[in-house]
């Protein structure tokens, strides 16, 4: 009886501590998306360039970064969720080891902007 009251005592005092991830706001559609104000910051943000100034042959830098993204192949304009600039290292389902900001408006900005033509704006 008392090895159950001491077992419960501890039992009873466990607590779980759930990750939350914040709700993000969906871009505004009729908004035209920026790679320069809207796209670029997110990859110096999320630490992207500490390994992508040349890993890969993938350069993310601020002034290399749109260039790169075409010659490597990673925007589909035609499927804007299969480019593997946006879902590689996306918050919630990316695979790659370093990811965007979970609350980062940037992720849905980058989407909007891909499926906008992923224009060199």
């Amino acid at each position: 009886m008392i090895v159950a009251g001491i077992v419960g005592m501890f039992m009873g005092s466990c607590n779980y501590d759930y990750i939350v991830f914040p709700e993000q706001l969906p871009p505004d559609t009729s908004k035209t998306y920026s790679f320069k104000n809207d796209v670029v910051g997110i990859f110096d943000a999320s630490s992207c360039t500490n390994c992508h100034p040349s890993a890969g042959g993938l350069d993310l830098t601020e002034n290399n970064a749109y260039a790169s993204i075409w010659a490597n192949s990673l925007v589909d304009t035609t499927d804007a969720e299969n480019s593997k600039i946006w879902y590689y290292p996306h918050p919630a389902t990316g695979s790659h080891g370093t990811r965007y900001g979970a609350a980062d408006p940037r992720v849905g900005y980058m989407l909007e902007w891909i499926k906008q033509g992923a224009k060199d704006n």
